[in-house]
């Protein structure tokens, strides 16, 4: 029995890939039910505890693509119309782009820690781990002359216990741990202004 971890995510995407993928002569069969509504143009992005990913539209029930791993995917984030990360059981995370899922574009490996869940906010993620650490990424500059920043931010409080999820609404960064505590944040001025510290 496999558990999957899903994203859905919008009309910009799936007209990328499906750009990419089906440009020629390529019929799609859509079935549609009396209950279906607003699928069209909608993609789904799920991590599989076999270690792989796949990306599906979600009307015409095709695979878009699909990727494997070598450990379980624990959790998965749409970050933009160009790229998606993915967090890993032994915790390395990957940042793949929509136009070449086939090769990660970066991979961030700090620790052995499982990646439990991802949380995209501005220029980067959250993602909260196992061992209780809970770490914003600055996405590095992957196709300019800038320098790729390594300037990270990350929260305190769990002492060791992991970090299940992490939200956002706006103001405040939330999470939830096995210590029975969700904690509050408020960091939006600090990852705003991670730019200027490089």
């Amino acid at each position: 029995m496999y558990t999957y971890k899903v994203n859905f995510h919008t009309t910009k995407v799936f007209r990328r890939i499906h750009q990419r993928n089906y440009s020629g002569t390529f019929q799609f069969f859509i079935i549609t039910g009396e209950h279906e509504v607003g699928t069209a143009n909608k993609i789904l992005l799920l991590g599989c505890e076999d270690g792989t990913v796949h990306c599906l539209a979600v009307q015409s029930r095709q695979v878009l693509f699909s990727k494997s791993h070598s450990a379980a995917i624990n959790c998965v984030a749409v970050l933009s119309v160009d790229h998606f990360v993915v967090g890993c059981q032994d915790g390395q995370i990957f940042l793949y782009g929509f136009e070449r899922p086939t090769e990660p574009e970066y991979c961030w490996y700090e620790s052995n820690s499982a990646a439990l869940c991802l949380l995209p906010l501005q220029d980067g993620f959250f993602t909260g781990k196992a061992d209780g650490s809970c770490v914003y990424h600055q996405l590095p500059a992957i196709n300019s002359g800038e320098r790729s920043s390594n300037v990270r931010v990350q929260l305190t409080g769990p002492d060791c216990d992991p970090v299940y999820d992490i939200s956002f609404d706006g103001t405040y960064i939330y999470t939830s741990c096995r210590d029975a505590t969700v904690r509050k944040y408020d960091v939006l001025k600090i990852v705003s202004s991670l730019n200027s510290l490089v």
